[in-house]
C-alpha cells in the first residue's frame, strides 16, 4: 500500500515524532523522580539527625543532673547506662551520615546517567528530524 496523500504523510510524521518523543519524556520523568528522591533523602537525613540530636541532649542532660551521685548509690549504674545510650546514639548519627552519603551518591550517579541518556536521545531526535 502506497501513501499518496499529504494527510497520510503528515499522520506518519506525527506517529514517528510521537514514538521518538517517548524515550525523551520517559527520561525527563526519571530525572524529575531522581531529583525528588535526592531531596527526599536529604530531608529524611535532616529529620533523623535532628531526632538523634534531641535524644542525645536529653540523655546528656539527665546524666548531668546525676553527676554528683556517690558511687555506692544504686542510681550510679544508671549514669553508666546513660553514657552507653549516648555512645549508641552517636554511632547511629555517624551511620545515618554515611548511609545518606552513599544513598545520595548512588542517586546522583543514576541522575547523571539519565541526563546523559536524555542528551543522547535528544541528539538522535534532532538528527532524525
Amino acid at each position: 500500500m502506497v501513501h499518496t496523500g499529504k494527510k497520510s504523510e503528515r499522520e506518519f510524521d506525527d506517529i514517528v515524532a510521537a514514538l521518538l518523543g517517548l524515550p525523551v519524556s520517559n527520561l525527563e520523568d526519571r530525572i524529575k523522580y531522581l531529583e525528588y528522591e535526592i531531596t527526599y533523602r536529604q530531608v529524611l537525613r535532616d529529620s533523623n539527625l535532628s531526632n538523634i540530636g534531641t535524644n542525645q541532649v536529653r540523655l546528656k542532660d539527665e546524666a548531668w543532673h546525676l553527676r554528683y551521685i556517690p558511687v555506692f548509690n544504686p542510681a550510679f549504674n544508671h549514669i553508666s547506662h546513660l553514657k552507653r545510650e549516648i555512645a549508641l546514639l552517636e554511632s547511629g548519627r555517624i551511620n545515618e551520615w554515611l548511609s545518606c552519603f552513599r544513598d545520595i551518591s548512588r542517586l546522583k550517579e543514576r541522575l547523571q546517567q539519565a541526563k546523559e541518556e536524555l542528551n543522547m536521545e535528544k541528539e538522535k531526535r534532532r538528527l532524525v528530524k
